[in-house]
């Protein structure tokens, strides 16, 4: 899995309790499982697109477009769960998990 770390701000750009918190997640996944591929906290276009997160982040550890996205709360989760459901087409989605 390539793993972003979902959030309204990117790497650092927020200080609320919600980007805090997946800087915090990032640095217990760094500890715990460092040869997971993940990087956060970062906006959800940014995760979908290596090239942009490239630009933005070129020292990200994230490689190529992620395919695992973890959301800072449940609301967040369920409301993009179904918009990329939706989006996707068809009505059909894989997760959550």
């Amino acid at each position: 899995p390539k793993a972003a770390l979902l959030s309204h701000s990117n790497f650092g750009s927020s200080h609320q309790p919600s980007a805090v918190k997946m800087r915090e997640t990032l640095e217990l996944l760094r500890a715990q499982a460092p040869w997971l591929e993940v990087d956060g906290e970062m906006h959800g276009d940014v995760a979908l697109d290596g090239k942009a997160r490239a630009k933005l982040m070129p020292r990200s550890t994230l490689a190529g477009n992620a395919n695992l996205l973890v959301l800072p709360n449940i609301d967040a989760a369920n409301i993009s769960y179904n918009l990329l459901k939706t989006a996707a087409g068809g009505n059909i989605a894989i997760g959550p998990v």
